[in-house]
Order: C-alpha cells, then structure tokens, then sequence
C-alpha cells in the first residue's frame, strides 16, 4: 500500500475528530463526534462519544467501527449496527395526481384549520 506522507496518520486524525459528522455505511445519520476516548494502554484513540439527538442520547463508537475518514469534510462513517430504529418520518405520497388535487387538498385543509366550509376561491 502506498502512502502519502504528506498525508496526516490515521490515528492523528481519529485524535482530532470532534465535531466531525458520523453516518454509517447504510447512509443513516447517526450524530456527531463530542470527545475521543483513549484508552490508557493504547498508543491511540480506542472510542469516540457520539451525540445523537440534540445531545439526548449518547453512543461510544470502538474505532475499530470506523470504515471511512473524511477530514476535509470533518466526516466519519461507521459500520452499521443492527437494531437501529426505523425512520420517524413518514414517506411522502407518491404524487398529487394533478395540480387541482394539489389546490382541493390544501383548500380543505385550510377550511378545517379556520374551521370554515370549503368553497371557491374569492376573488377581491
């Protein structure tokens, strides 16, 4: 394997990831780097604390899970863990079919909101 050495050392840059965006390799977003982790006897880093969820929840990522580095674009990509919760947001509709069905739908939602009977709209 060739290697740049003008290139930082992988464990260099694992030392320095914080604030670093972590996704996994099925192309979910999993949180963001807060601290680096090193174990005592380990010449490097050993895991990273990853904060999901506005800071609620967090993860320790071993760096062993760590498949990619990006570090211009302050990006890391772990291995997908099994178990993961399905998205929270409902797909949306395939299509509205035409414009019209668009308008009916946003017309009938607005009469329900403002609690009036849906009608043509007014001209003024």
């Amino acid at each position: 394997v060739d290697v740049d050495p003008g290139l930082p050392a992988l464990t260099d840059v694992l030392a320095s990831c914080h604030d670093f965006l972590v996704d996994d390799d099925c192309g979910r977003a999993v949180g963001v780097v807060e601290d680096v982790i090193t174990a005592p006897d380990a010449a490097g880093p050993a895991l990273l604390l990853v904060v999901q969820g506005w800071g609620r929840h967090r993860m320790t990522v071993p760096v062993d899970d760590v498949v990619e580095v990006v570090p211009g674009g302050r990006r890391l990509v772990i291995t997908c863990r099994s178990g993961h919760r399905p998205p929270q947001v409902e797909h949306a509709r395939a299509g509205w079919g035409t414009p019209g069905d668009a308008v009916r739908f946003v017309r009938s939602l607005a009469a329900r909101l403002t609690g009036r009977r849906p009608g043509p709209a007014r001209r003024r």
